[in-house]
């Protein structure tokens, strides 16, 4: 897949969100783990677009997979899929991608936080 400046600045930004979420946690276990992150699927839409065309702009969509492995026995506890889309009829209200990166963050630091709690 080629990327866009979009795709690599809102990579960037997630890894931003989720390196801010877990300052915060702090969560011991989750040092032991290993967490790979792919976009699966993913289209851009700006706030600006968003507020000057409304849903004409398009759905922004973002899929991410996670997948989390344990450093010490490289076995796999855990791998799910975050998906999000926004819709038409959402208009002028409808998310964006910076939104959407924001709720993914959340999503995946509660995903290890949980996951690693298991282990």
């Amino acid at each position: 897949m080629s990327k866009s400046k979009d795709l690599t600045r809102s990579i960037g930004e997630l890894e931003k969100l989720i390196s801010k979420n877990f300052s915060v946690v702090k969560n011991k276990s989750s040092s032991n783990l290993v967490v790979n992150i792919s976009i699966e699927n993913f289209r851009f839409v700006s706030g600006f677009g968003r507020f000057m065309a409304g849903a004409i702009v398009g759905n922004a969509q973002l899929m991410l997979k996670i997948k989390i492995t344990e450093l010490s026995s490289g076995k796999v506890i855990g791998e799910s899929f975050f998906d999000t889309q926004s819709e038409f009829s959402e208009g002028v209200f409808g998310a964006t991608t910076s939104r959407q990166l924001e709720a993914m963050a959340m999503k995946i630091t509660e995903y290890i936080n949980s996951t690693s709690k298991n282990t």
